[in-house]
């Protein structure tokens, strides 16, 4: 069974779903609802970016108004975006200093 420190449920219509937080690839903001991209599937609940990023791990970081990513799913960065599995996403110019500090942190 998985910690509950390591998971969180969320609401999803009437489904409350438990995810773990290494599931997680990405967060994408939709005004008033934020979809959930998972290693194997997606599902929509009704958040906001700015609620969910103070209540995320660490490993999380906003890096566009309609983004949060998980650090650890970053395949590549390259010309002002990230590459998670088949996804391309933009990274706002005033994030772009505070994720090269993250990542640099991961350099060998």
């Amino acid at each position: 069974m998985t910690d509950i420190t390591e998971s969180t449920f969320i609401k999803s219509g009437t489904e409350i779903i438990r995810i773990n937080f290494t599931d997680i690839l990405y967060l994408e903001g939709m005004k008033d609802y934020v979809m959930f991209h998972l290693n194997d599937n997606k599902h929509i609940a009704y958040y906001t970016l700015k609620s969910l990023i103070e209540k995320l791990p660490d490993d999380f970081m906003r890096i566009h108004q309609s983004y949060i990513v998980n650090i650890n799913k970053i395949e590549k960065n390259k010309d002002n975006h990230i590459y998670i599995k088949d996804k391309v996403i933009p990274i706002s110019k005033s994030y772009r200093d505070c994720l090269k500090g993250r990542v640099s942190k991961h350099f060998l």
